[in-house]
């Protein structure tokens, strides 16, 4: 007897449909149940890939290395290897090589990839690294990288080959590596010709400032290291002015604040963002004019945190007030009070500018990467 149900499944169309509108955990049921279904529901649960369990991860990556035709529909994998929370180890405990190497082999195989997250905490900047598991010769062509391991020569030589990116993240230098002797600067033309986003120590950034950024993250390449490096990397950010549009500093020193703000205006002027400024208690007037060199200025991230007593949500609203004078373009204030962050917008529902404030999380809507 003709089954109407059965040959509308013949559909591909419609049985893409059906699984669009299916719940995620019921995709691997549907699978097993309908041949039909059993194809688009593949490409949705191999989309993305996001494990921290070493075990898990392992497993994932046989499956994707022996069966290529499942390694094509994965778009998006991280790899967040943490530490076990019943450990007092301030690093984790090293990987099997074995689970590198499968590692390695998943990710040859995944030759539709866009996406790509790896961290190894147990690879310290002194001690062995994996980033060998990076494939230099992979096909995929890569739109964002986040490698939390350290910066070396196989890391550099991947992320070369890797001319589509628009985002990178890159979080320790490893001490063996040597840069390049060469000017990163002098080349004909931009190793990532596309790079839009990058969030980087120091060194590494430098080697891509001759591309188009908008979003600039970038902290010292040692812990505690002299602010010279800070204003040695902004006195070249003329490369970038055309294009940059937020700039976010970590580590710097509260003496060298108005050094820096001199320093960035004269090089990009026409920033919408800027942070993360430590600002003193007191004897702010120099910081004051220097804020007056960025007409465009629309978010203001700064530090409190040496603040004693600590600034209570009045006192923050009255340094908004204060700061926006020197800023009219100023929109959003962003306070780190030790580990809290307070988001202050310049709201105008009743008419009448009001400055609202509110905790939120780093993952919020405000920041260094959300900066339009």
């Amino acid at each position: 007897m003709h089954n109407p149900g059965a040959s509308a499944l013949e559909s591909a169309t419609i049985a893409s449909l059906i699984v669009d509108y299916a719940r995620f955990q019921d995709l691997l049921a549907l699978s097993a149940s309908c041949k039909a279904l059993n194809a688009p529901a593949e490409k949705v649960l191999y989309r993305a890939f996001s494990v921290s369990d070493p075990n898990k991860a392992y497993r994932i990556c046989q499956t994707l290395s022996s069966n290529s035709h499942l390694a094509q529909h994965v778009r998006y994998f991280a790899l967040l290897y943490r530490q076990s929370r019943n450990t007092s180890m301030s690093w984790a405990a090293p990987l099997p090589i074995q689970f590198w190497r499968a590692v390695h082999h998943a990710l040859n195989s995944m030759t539709r990839l866009e996406s790509l997250v790896m961290s190894d905490p147990s690879g310290l900047p002194r001690g062995d690294s994996y980033t060998w598991v990076l494939p230099a010769e992979a096909d995929f062509r890569l739109r964002e990288l986040r490698i939390q391991m350290p910066w070396d020569e196989d890391s550099a030589a991947f992320v070369a080959r890797q001319r589509h990116l628009h985002s990178l993240q890159s979080t320790e230098i490893s001490d063996a590596y040597v840069f390049p002797v060469a000017n990163p600067l002098d080349r004909s033309e931009p190793l990532l010709p596309l790079l839009e986003i990058l969030d980087a120590p120091f060194r590494v950034a430098r080697q891509f400032l001759d591309s188009p950024l908008t979003h600039l993250q970038v902290f010292p390449d040692i812990v505690d290291s002299e602010d010279c490096d800070t204003l040695e990397f902004i006195s070249h950010l003329w490369r970038v002015r055309k294009t940059l549009r937020s700039l976010c500093i970590h580590d710097m020193h509260e003496p060298r604040v108005v050094e820096v703000l001199r320093l960035a205006a004269r090089n990009c002027p026409s920033i919408l963002y800027i942070g993360i400024l430590p600002l003193p208690p007191v004897s702010r007037t120099a910081i004051h004019a220097s804020l007056f060199s960025f007409p465009k200025l629309a978010m203001l991230e700064i530090d409190l945190g040496a603040w004693n007593p600590a600034a209570q949500a009045p006192m923050q609203k009255a340094l908004a007030t204060e700061l926006h004078t020197y800023c009219p373009a100023l929109r959003v204030l962003i306070i780190w009070l030790n580990n809290h962050r307070f988001v202050w917008r310049l709201q105008y529902d009743t008419g009448t500018p009001q400055w609202v404030g509110r905790v939120e999380s780093a993952g919020g809507g405000a920041g260094w990467r959300h900066v339009p």
